[in-house]
């Protein structure tokens, strides 16, 4: 440590390392931060799928609303207010219910069911 400190270049160059170690781990945390968000995003989209696809099921959504509150609270921590993971979950049910909709429309018989 002595020699650091004796020499000012070697001392310029253990500080620049450190500064830019520094700078690498903070841009680290925001990359992962970064991608946390969006796979919290994603299982609330998914959620929304599942939603969608139980119906009226009580017990089912039951479960879904509490798998919805541990999103929520995971978010917290992430800063994604829950008000973004329920359009994550509305865009979900959007999305299951317009593929069950092609489904039904491009089966044979083109959607003629009665």
């Amino acid at each position: 440590m002595q020699e650091i400190k004796d020499d000012p270049s070697l001392e310029k160059m253990v500080d620049t390392a450190y500064r830019q170690g520094k700078d690498r781990a903070k841009q680290d945390r925001k990359v992962q931060l970064e991608q946390d968000c969006k796979s919290l995003r994603n299982a609330a989209h998914q959620l929304g799928r599942r939603a969608e696809k139980a119906g009226s099921n009580a017990v089912k959504q039951a479960e879904m609303q509490r798998e919805f509150g541990a999103l929520v609270q995971r978010g917290v921590g992430l800063g994604v207010d829950e008000k973004a993971l329920s359009q994550s979950l509305q865009r979900g049910r959007v999305a299951y219910r317009e593929e069950q909709q092609e489904h039904r429309y491009s089966s044979p018989g083109g959607g003629m069911r009665r």
